[in-house]
């Protein structure tokens, strides 16, 4: 999994989040994104449709109250929901 763009600047309205490989997250999949405290900053499912080009996941630099996070190092946690797939890695937030 990476997420792009990273290091991500104040001008990127985004961040998507997808596979290495190519292919799609698998539907259910579970995205938690926690701050280097810890604290759960975003959480979501991929759900066909919901994503946009093929069940990637794209944040767009909120928490769950909608208010843009601070700059910091962001953790991103992607777990299939049986559990048997997961992965981690980080962003870079610059604002």
């Amino acid at each position: 999994m990476y997420a792009y763009p990273n290091p991500v600047l104040k001008n990127h309205g985004t961040v998507t989040i997808e596979v290495r490989n190519g292919t799609n997250l698998p539907e259910n999949t579970g995205v938690i994104i926690l701050d280097t405290e810890r604290n759960l900053v975003y959480k979501t499912n991929v759900i066909e449709g919901e994503q946009v080009q093929g069940r990637k996941v794209v944040w767009d630099k909120r928490n769950l109250t909608g208010t843009k996070v601070a700059s910091g190092i962001y953790i991103v946690f992607l777990a299939t929901e049986d559990g048997s797939e997961n992965v981690t890695t980080k962003i870079t937030i610059v604002n």
